[in-house]
């Protein structure tokens, strides 16, 4: 796919005197606005006894900042501008994002501003949001899908809790035991410039956004920037089976092999993956999908995914069949997988992915949110960064040979993790199993 180069003002990223790094991308003709700041803070950077804070101290700042004392507060300074705010915490980053008509940028940059910087701890805000955690934890808990997904992930690792797979909520017993003391401890510790990035996109001036920028996010000295934990393959479990036993007809599966983390990979042999997750298992034209679906009627959706930390990840293949498909399934994806392996990839299924990869990429520069993340994403990681042209140029180059060789390193039968969660005789479980037996 050839396309024009699309081009960023020089000026699109600067620092501000306290460290913090601002991005911004001028949009045209689009009336809302998106902001987005990360901090280096997570579940992965949590002290063992705390998992949960990282977390806990997102939810605070919610509670109530300087400027906006109370829930409520903020929601009304939001309302009045109409701007739609909210935070997540996950293993390695805390965010807070707002999104608001372009001609309330400012009022919008104020509210995050106070988010992330002037969270009020009022008396009794402490052990109200430790209730909300807790009632969090038990929608994450007893819901059989979201605990069956975060088992899948768990049981991907030798220890019993990795830190890149912590529950990023904590636990019922370390959640009541969170105090104001400690969540300022780790504000102090993680909640500095230097640990931020800024991230903009909307029909603004640049003057403006530097401004502005500067107005409310040029608080406080530089401070330390958090190093990430370091981690090597040995983490990594050998074969793996679990089952979440589940009455119901329908069974569902993910099967798990081993994957790289983004140290490991160069940025275009990650794109070689995306590659590798797309023709196997992603789309309504992926081999899964016109075997298991189209073809043998086993499956109403089947797909691939993969995730990938700083050091470790994985490569997912998951699905739902009834009970009575399950073995037939298996031994379906099992063929596909080493039918990829020996016959390899026709040039115009290569084509497809390409072409594929170049249009999503193009896709998200017509809405503010996903362009404040394309940018923030690579800044975040330190990397240079990538315009779409720049991606494109390197996805024409890739080869099936190349994604092929990264395939042959995945898929190794002797790490997979097989899960299962649902109703699965006993008998029919250990079948299932041998399908990948090496």
């Amino acid at each position: 796919m050839k396309i024009s180069a699309i081009k960023i003002s020089p000026s699109g990223r600067f620092n501000l005197k306290n460290g913090l790094t601002v991005l911004f991308y001028p949009t045209k003709s689009l009336l809302s606005t998106f902001a987005v700041v990360f901090v280096r803070v997570g579940a992965a950077y949590d002290n063992d006894a705390e998992i949960g804070m990282s977390h806990f101290v997102e939810h605070l700042s919610f509670t109530g900042t300087k400027k906006y004392p109370s829930a409520l507060a903020i929601a009304q300074a939001a309302d009045a501008v109409g701007a739609k705010f909210n935070g997540g915490t996950g293993e390695l980053r805390t965010q807070y994002h707002i999104k608001m008509p372009y001609l309330h940028f400012e009022p919008g940059i104020k509210i995050l501003s106070e988010l992330v910087f002037y969270p009020f701890f009022a008396k009794g805000e402490i052990k109200k949001e430790k209730n909300v955690i807790l009632s969090e934890f038990n929608d994450i808990w007893h819901n059989p899908e979201r605990r069956f997904n975060y088992e899948v992930f768990r049981q991907r690792f030798k220890q019993k809790e990795h830190p890149y797979a912590r529950l990023v909520v904590g636990n019922p017993e370390k959640i009541k035991q969170f105090s104001e003391s400690k969540a300022i401890l780790l504000r102090k510790k993680y909640y500095q410039p230097a640990n931020m990035v800024l991230s903009i996109a909307g029909d603004l001036a640049k003057n403006s956004v530097l401004k502005t920028a500067e107005k409310y996010f040029d608080y406080g000295q530089k401070g330390i920037e958090t190093k990430e934990k370091k981690f090597d393959r040995g983490d990594y479990s050998d074969f793996g089976y679990y089952y979440q036993e589940e009455k119901r007809p329908q069974i569902q599966f993910v099967i798990s092999f081993p994957g790289f983390g983004e140290k490991e990979l160069s940025r275009k042999e990650r794109i070689v993956l995306s590659f590798l997750a797309y023709i196997l298992g992603r789309g309504r034209r992926s081999r899964l999908n016109l075997r298991l679906r189209e073809k043998e009627g086993f499956v109403y959706k089947v797909g691939t995914d993969y995730t990938c930390y700083p050091y470790l990840g994985d490569f997912l293949i998951w699905g739902s069949v009834p009970v009575d498909k399950l073995l037939p399934a298996f031994s379906a994806v099992k063929e596909e997988i080493e039918k990829l392996m020996a016959k390899g990839i026709p040039g115009d299924e290569l084509l497809l992915a390409k072409n594929s990869y170049a249009a999503s990429l193009l896709m998200q520069f017509d809405n503010p949110e996903a362009i404040a993340y394309y940018f923030i994403v690579q800044e975040f990681k330190k990397e240079e960064i990538w315009l779409p042209q720049r991606n494109i140029e390197e996805d024409e180059k890739i080869t099936a040979k190349e994604i092929l060789t990264l395939a042959g390193k995945i898929f190794d039968y002797k790490k997979i993790n097989i899960n299962l969660l649902g109703f699965v005789p006993p008998e029919l479980q250990k079948r299932v199993q041998s399908v990948f037996a090496f």
